[in-house]
């Protein structure tokens, strides 16, 4: 039985992103491997800065006794400066597609990341066990619309400037931190808003493309 909802948890990742697949081929792009590949390159890229960040956001926590929205806070912006950032710096001056491209590799990693939580869920806080037990369409919610925010975010850092990176970098920094609260604190409040923000913000930033 438990193998089976684990199997059904990993087909609802794979599902929301191959969602994401079938989004950009409607939208007219072709795949192309090497932006693809520079995608996957270029997060973990960001996550050798990102989570130094993280850590030193885990020391003061430690060492200044922060409460679990600060410490939320300084994960999820951790993430949001480090990500976009890297999308800028790889793609600002390139074609569109390959911001298309960039950003459905990110989002092939990300799925990648997401399978062994799923299968060693056991080790998990129980309050992300449950979530993860009772509530597994949610990776299929979250990886399609995870999937979409970086591919428009990408595909729009290639003509964007400075400004939009920051606004970029805000609103990462936003949902990821409502996640963490979510994972820090078990509110289920900042997941959904965390969720609905996410999803809004990738329909409406896929459709300005």
């Amino acid at each position: 039985m438990m193998k089976m909802r684990k199997t059904l948890a990993v087909f609802l990742l794979l599902l929301g992103y191959f969602l994401a697949i079938l989004t950009v081929y409607f939208l007219g792009y072709e795949f192309s491997i090497k932006p693809f590949a520079l995608g996957i390159v270029g997060i973990i890229i960001a996550l050798i800065i990102q989570f130094p960040l993280q850590l030193l956001v885990i020391f003061l926590r430690d060492k200044l006794n922060l409460g679990t929205l600060l410490v939320s806070i300084g994960l999820g912006f951790s993430a949001g400066f480090s990500q976009e950032l890297v999308k800028y710096l790889f793609l600002h001056g390139k074609e569109v597609s390959t911001g298309i491209m960039f950003g459905l590799g990110i989002g092939f990693f990300e799925v990648l990341y997401a399978i062994p939580v799923v299968f060693y869920e056991e080790q998990l806080p129980e309050h992300m066990k449950k979530l993860v037990e009772k509530n597994s369409w949610l990776g299929a919610w979250e990886r399609y619309f995870g999937t979409l925010f970086h591919i428009a975010t990408s595909a729009i850092l290639t003509y964007a400037g400075l400004g939009v990176l920051v606004l970029f970098m805000l609103l990462h920094g936003l949902v990821d931190s409502l996640a963490e609260m979510h994972n820090l604190g078990e509110s289920k409040k900042a997941l959904f808003l965390g969720e609905v923000l996410l999803s809004i913000l990738s329909v409406l930033l896929i459709l300005s493309l």
